[in-house]
This record gives C-alpha cells, structure tokens and sequence, in this order.
C-alpha cells in the first residue's frame, strides 16, 4: 500500500516488495540512528526483518525520509501475541518536525489493518515514553536496560485511534 502525505510517499510493505535500494538506505538509517548515533554496539540486523511489515516515509528526492518495522503477532515466539512497532526512525535532522508522530501513526493504522483484533506493544526508550503516552500507549513494565540505554514497554490497545498528527 502507498500514499502520499505532504511531500513524503508513504508505503507498508512485507519484506519481499522491499526494492533493494529502499533495503539498504532504511538499513543504513537504522545503522546510523541505532548503532553508531546512539552507541550502541550490537546486530542491528536481529533475523527478524524478513517476516516484517515495513512502514517507509520516501522524499522526493528518493531518501528514506521515515522508517518503522511491523512485527507480526507470534513472529519472535509464542509469548509474543500482539505486532509489535519497532525500528521507529527518522534521520536525525527531522526530529522536532511532527515528522516522527506522523510516523508512528501511520504505523499504529497499518498494525490494525493487518491484525485488526490485536492491540500493540513497542519497546520505548524511556525518554521517549510521554511522546508515546501522547499517542495513547500505557506504560506496563518498569523501566529496563537494553544496550545501554533505558526503555519500558507500553501497550496500545485501540481499535481506532482519533489521535492527530499535530
């Protein structure tokens, strides 16, 4: 699925429909945001890519402009029941512009496409825990190291959100 807000193309697509290009410039976003931006030293490609959903906001001039991961109910396991939003990112230079809100909601739309009787979960760093709070998650474990820095993880549990982009 593709559409276009603003100046950004958006599209959902499993791993497969993923064009080569798309591939590496969201994995090299990813790289740059999560392993060397935020000092983290781990396998930034975890395996479970190629059962995913990718969310990928393109500029006009064809760099990934957004990028967020949908993993699918049980994908990482039995005890894994609901998607599960990951890799959420956008290139450091467009944070501050609404750009990753509009992001996430896309995100959250495309999970209750897809999986439409489950909720969601996200594993978010703690700083960020009030902005995903905004979009109507709920705090459901006390916060937690991983790779260094502190995250919590927050449910969603609508069937369809009235939250705004701005």
């Amino acid at each position: 699925m593709s559409t276009t807000e603003g100046t950004i193309q958006w599209s959902c697509v499993p791993f497969r429909e993923l064009s080569v290009h798309t591939l590496y410039d969201a994995m090299q976003l990813r790289s740059r945001v999560f392993v060397v931006e935020q000092k983290c030293i781990w396998v930034e490609v975890d395996g479970y890519d190629k059962g995913c959903w990718h969310v990928v906001g393109t500029a006009p001039d064809g760099t990934i402009a957004a990028y967020a991961r949908l993993v699918a109910p049980l994908l990482k396991g039995p005890h894994q029941k609901r998607p599960i939003i990951s890799r959420v990112v956008v290139p450091p230079e467009a944070r501050g512009t609404g750009r990753g809100r509009v992001l996430m909601l896309k995100a959250m739309d495309e999970c209750h496409k897809l999986w439409p009787t489950h909720g969601i979960e996200i594993g978010a760093q703690q700083r960020l825990e009030e902005f995903y709070a905004s979009l109507g998650f709920k705090a459901v474990s006390e916060p937690y190291d991983e790779d260094g820095i502190l995250h919590v993880d927050m449910h969603h549990d609508y069937v369809k959100s009235t939250v705004t982009a701005l």
